[in-house]
């Protein structure tokens, strides 16, 4: 069986124009035979193509048209439908997306999406590469919050070894002093005045001494002595709790990108969710066309074939069929649950397979050899 293919592609030449035409659109071996496209349409438009250079005319009631006039209606979409059929799965998300006018602003989405998705890797390693580097710094909770100041240490210990000095001094002062007032207890009447002023100046130095206490000279000596030591814990704390504050810092960064990152998707599935698909069932996942949850891949032949006939109706629907070829491929079941579904929807579905006599019917041409054969 020879021409079914050819019957498809004079009606995309017919009507398509030039960008259909094959090569040789004449028949070299039948004398130099020249093609002869004629077609009226549904709508009444009168359209013919023929002579070597496919000269193009147009009547629309009564009057003179042109390429223009096909193009008003004419859905090149459903004049090259295998194109889509073949492409693959993300070219059909992206031909769906280009046809509905939301291409560009979906890619932009995406891209939108991978950029910050790119940019929240880097930092989640670098947050990962902080957070390692500051757990691996050894830390001392025991250790005061600022470095010791040795020479500080050293003064301050001077100075209560001086007062402990004093205090000493004064003690034994106090001791002469009380000793002596009771040796000359027996020179009051000539001494008065002076004892007076011994019980005195000993009131005052027995309430310095009772209210004074011994510092510890030796816990600053011991400070002194690990002053090294403890200042470089303390240096070890402030990195580990700058380490830690900058982990955090990045932490919060990774998370504000995550937010984003989230907000964009959300922002594309809506995007997604508000597009007015041409068929119920169809959505565009990840860039991937799916109808009722499936990929091209996993749909059945009518599923497909209604998808991209779906696609095609929806960009012009003032053209009312598509070219479809190669039917041959799905079993005669498929196809009648495709024709019933076109017929549902009033689109006229312009076929070629190959098939038997038996497949005969009021809308079926059977064509072999090249040829119209008779019923």
């Amino acid at each position: 069986m020879q021409g079914k293919s050819t019957f498809l592609d004079a009606i995309a030449c017919l009507l398509g124009g030039k960008k259909y035409m094959p090569t040789q659109p004449h028949n070299t071996e039948s004398g130099g035979a020249t093609a002869l496209l004629r077609a009226v349409l549904s709508n009444g438009i009168e359209v013919e193509r023929s002579g070597k250079s496919a000269t193009l005319k147009v009547k629309v009631d009564g009057a003179k048209g042109n390429q223009g006039t096909l193009k008003a209606f004419l859905n090149e979409f459903a004049l090259d439908i295998d194109k889509f059929m073949r492409a693959s799965e993300m070219d059909k998300g992206k031909m769906l997306m280009d046809h509905l006018g939301v291409g560009e602003e979906l890619d932009f989405l995406d891209k939108k999406i991978e950029a910050v998705f790119s940019e929240r890797t880097v930092l989640s390693r670098e947050v990962k590469r902080k957070v390692q580097l500051a757990g691996a710094i050894q830390t001392f909770p025991d250790t005061p919050e600022s470095a010791l100041d040795v020479v500080d240490l050293m003064g301050l210990a001077r100075k209560y070894e001086r007062e402990n000095a004093a205090h000493l001094e004064n003690k034994q002062v106090a001791d002469n002093n009380f000793q002596l007032a009771t040796a000359k207890a027996d020179e009051i009447a000539q001494l008065k005045q002076e004892i007076e002023e011994l019980r005195v100046a000993t009131l005052a130095l027995t309430t310095e001494i009772a209210d004074f206490e011994p510092h510890n000279v030796e816990a600053i000596e011991a400070q002194i002595t690990n002053a090294a030591t403890i200042n470089q814990q303390v240096d070890a704390n402030a990195k580990a709790a700058a380490a830690q504050a900058e982990a955090k810092a990045s932490k919060k960064e990774e998370q504000a990108l995550t937010d984003t990152l989230e907000e964009s998707r959300q922002q594309r599935a809506k995007f997604i969710d508000d597009i007015n698909m041409p068929l119920p069932g169809l959505a565009i996942d990840d860039g991937i066309l799916r109808f009722n949850g499936q990929q091209w891949d996993c749909m059945s032949g009518a599923e497909r074939l209604k998808v991209a006939t779906a696609i095609a109706r929806s960009i012009k629907p003032e053209c009312g069929f598509v070219l479809i070829d190669e039917l041959e491929q799905m079993d005669w079941s498929t196809i009648k649950d495709f024709d019933a579904w076109a017929k549902a929807e009033g689109i006229q579905i312009i076929g070629a397979m190959v098939c038997d006599d038996d497949k005969s019917a009021d809308n079926v041409i059977i064509i072999s050899n090249g040829k119209v054969k008779d019923a």
